[in-house]
């Protein structure tokens, strides 16, 4: 069953920053030689029958977690895990957290259990299509007549890395595999990762200020968190050169960005310009760095309330003199003079003992839950496996099916596995499979948001094949529209599932519900960045009469547009606008 082509652009934001810092280190295409070359892949789990594995779980704020390591260890590590998320709040309060209706799933494994069989299983699988790439070589060879022998190709087996350590973030949760080693001490190494940090930032509803983000990762990149102190090491700027050229001379002429144009978002030149993209990061740290820090952290709270009202209206001078006590000249030239202090010299942010953690109750977990989180994970590599080497996805997939499966095939019906069974399927290329456990799962009510968004689009699949432009009628946009609904406040809130109610809408003579109206305005104020949600909110609203309203969304998309595909569709609009106001009267103005 194929989708509408016009949802393919629509499948939902994946949080660049945080896959830029989970980006693969190499793919390999199919059918491409092999060669000696490391691939880096999530660890394939793969059990020996006769010694199966003792896990343990608990259940934390926030996370799920199964552990083959000691319990000592795994409480060390979930006491880590509370204080860390404690003092991270101190530099990133949890209003400016990304949150999901679902626990973040955690596994702790042990380095020596199952490594020699799981390295045996995919030593073989890499054999195995070796020899299927020689013998398609030399049947090609032999059927173009090129008798060379080909000699430096399709020689040895890529050697296969399983990366110790990873988190993998899928559209309403993340997943986290952590290898303890003998020699860890897991109650004072662990720290939260930087893609963490990226995807709290960059999953947060309403949107951040992009200056935020940015200049949030590179003061945590500097930190260091103890049990009752944030140390942040001497900040960094632009280039090594230009660092070391600072440190060498505190007084030389230092042009940094007016605020305006910091608080105006990263530099859009065309073409890019690397170094006004790398002063204008580095500035927002320093901005940061200055406020959240120095002085004792006094400064902390005027930042948040800024950040607060910076959800409501746009930044200005005024605005930013109110809680600053300084324009933004004067702001400016308090950052060149502070620069030098940046780069020279560490600060310490202190606070109280962070709040005793909860209690930990580990306990032998059940063939359910082991299936559940454990085939959960592997259903996440899936995607990541496929772009970093797709010749050996089909063996992630065959691991995450064996895993669900089984519980499954002894007759276990829990929601929440039906619904993991929908999302393989899904992950796996098929939509026609997914359906019945889908449906299952949200008639259940699982709180897992994803569920109800791909049950609203194969809905709509499905109708769009039969109706092949026909306008929907209420019944089928009900059906479309009830799982979207009924998750609509799970969050973390999917612009591509509002993008389907606005364009079932945008599809049927019946007119729009103004609650439904309203909903998706307030989700295309909370996603601009999603040009395709926006167009077709502003359409409903042309539809309804009110064209100052559909003028706004349109005029304030396109100056901020990243896909010109849709530049014509937008400015069609505007003209659309344009005739039906009566003559005379002017264009509304951007909001």
């Amino acid at each position: 069953m194929s989708l509408p082509s016009r949802f393919l652009f629509l499948t939902t934001v994946r949080l660049a920053m945080a896959a830029l810092c989970l980006a693969p280190s190499g793919t390999l295409a199919q059918g491409e030689p092999m060669s000696d070359r490391v691939i880096e892949l999530p660890p394939l789990l793969v059990e020996e029958p006769a010694k199966p594995l003792r896990w343990r779980h608990v259940e934390f704020p926030g996370l799920e977690m199964l552990s083959v390591v000691s319990d000592g260890e795994t409480r060390a590590f979930l006491r880590r895990h509370h204080n860390q998320s404690e003092i991270l709040q101190w530099i990133l309060p949890t209003r400016f957290q990304g949150k999901s209706s679902v626990p973040d799933e955690y596994i702790l494994f042990n380095e020596n259990l199952s490594r020699a069989h799981s390295q045996e299983v995919m030593n073989s699988m890499m054999t195995a299509q070796r020899d299927a790439a020689r013998r398609k070589q030399a049947r090609e060879k032999a059927e173009s007549g090129d008798h060379e022998t080909g000699r430096g190709h399709g020689r040895g087996n890529p050697k296969i890395k399983f990366l110790p350590n990873l988190r993998l973030i899928d559209v309403d949760t993340t997943a986290v595999f952590v290898v303890v080693r003998d020699s860890d001490n897991l109650a004072s190494d662990f720290t939260f990762s930087m893609d963490r940090i990226a995807y709290l930032l960059a999953s947060r509803v309403p949107a951040l200020p992009s200056w935020f983000m940015a200049g949030m990762l590179g003061l945590y990149e500097r930190a260091n968190f103890s049990d009752d102190q944030i140390a942040f090491r001497p900040a960094v700027w632009t280039t090594p050169a230009e660092l070391t050229a600072l440190k060498d001379n505190a007084e030389p002429l230092r042009t940094l960005l007016p605020m305006a144009e910091l608080f105006a978002g990263r530099p859009r030149q065309n073409p890019p310009d690397a170094r006004a993209d790398r002063l204008w990061r580095a500035q927002c740290t320093l901005f940061l760095r200055w406020a959240i820090a120095e002085d004792k952290g006094s400064r902390r709270e005027a930042l948040w309330q800024f950040l607060d009202r910076l959800e409501s209206e746009a930044p200005s001078e005024g605005l930013f003199q109110s809680y600053f006590n300084v324009g933004y000249a004067d702001m400016r030239d308090i950052l060149s003079d502070y620069l030098p202090e940046a780069v020279e010299q560490p600060v310490t942010l202190r606070a109280g003992k962070v709040s005793k953690p909860p209690a930990i109750n580990l306990r032998d977990a059940t063939p359910l839950e082991v299936a559940r989180i454990r085939g959960d994970w592997e259903r996440i590599q899936i995607s990541y496996v496929r772009k970093a080497f797709p010749g050996v996805v089909d063996k992630y997939i065959e691991q995450a099916r064996k895993t669900l499966r089984k519980p499954y095939d002894q007759g276990e019906r829990d929601p929440r596995l039906l619904g993991l069974l929908g999302l393989l399927d899904l992950d796996a290329g098929d939509r026609s499979s997914a359906t019945p456990f889908l449906e299952a799962a949200v008639n259940a009510r699982v709180a897992r948001p994803r569920l109800y968004y791909e049950l609203s689009l194969n809905r709509y699949a499905a109708l769009a094949e039969i109706a092949a432009g026909n306008a929907l009628t209420r019944e089928q946009i009900d059906a479309i529209s009830a799982p979207i609904l009924a998750a609509w406040d799970m969050p973390p809130q999917n612009p591509a599932a509002c993008a389907v109610l606005a364009d079932v809408w945008n599809r049927t003579t019946e007119e729009i519900p103004p609650d439904i109206l309203d909903r998706l305005n307030r989700a295309a104020a909370l996603f601009p960045q999603v040009e395709g949600l926006v167009l077709r909110v502003a359409r409903l609203n042309l539809r309804r009469g009110d064209l100052d309203h559909a003028e706004r969304q349109l005029r304030q998309t396109l100056t901020r547009l990243s896909d010109p595909r849709l530049k014509p569709a937008i400015e069609a609009e505007l003209t659309r606008i344009t005739s039906l106001r009566p003559s005379g009267r002017n264009s509304t103005p951007p909001h």
